[in-house]
C-alpha cells in the first residue's frame, strides 16, 4: 500500500487534511512559505516551474498543455504548438 505525507491511503483527497498540507509541506524544492522553488532556476518566482521549449522532455508536455489550453485561449494555444515545432519539436515523432 501507497500512503500519502498526511498518513491516509494516497492519493488522499481528505479536506480534513488540508491543515496537514498546508503545514507541513517539506521538500528539497520548497520554500519556507511552502511554494514550489527552483534551485536551478532561481530567478523563476516560488509557485513557477521553468520549462524550455527545447527541452525534450518538456516539449511533449508543453504540447499537451497547449491542447488543454485551447478551450481558453486558442490564439495561445496555437502560437505555444507553433513555438514548439520551430524549436523541433515533431508531435507526431516523425
Amino acid at each position: 500500500m501507497i500512503y500519502d505525507t498526511c498518513g491516509h491511503l494516497a492519493p488522499c483527497l481528505r479536506s480534513s487534511c488540508k491543515d496537514f498540507y498546508t503545514t507541513n509541506i517539506h521538500g528539497e524544492h520548497i520554500n519556507v512559505d511552502g511554494e514550489f522553488q527552483s534551485d536551478k532556476y532561481p530567478w523563476c518566482q516560488p509557485g513557477f516551474v521553468p520549462l524550455k521549449l527545447t527541452d525534450p522532455m518538456a516539449q511533449p508536455v508543453l504540447w499537451h498543455y497547449a491542447a488543454l489550453r485551447a478551450s481558453v485561449d486558442a490564439a495561445f494555444a496555437d502560437d505555444l504548438r507553433m513555438a514548439l515545432r520551430a524549436k523541433g519539436y515533431d508531435p507526431d515523432g516523425s
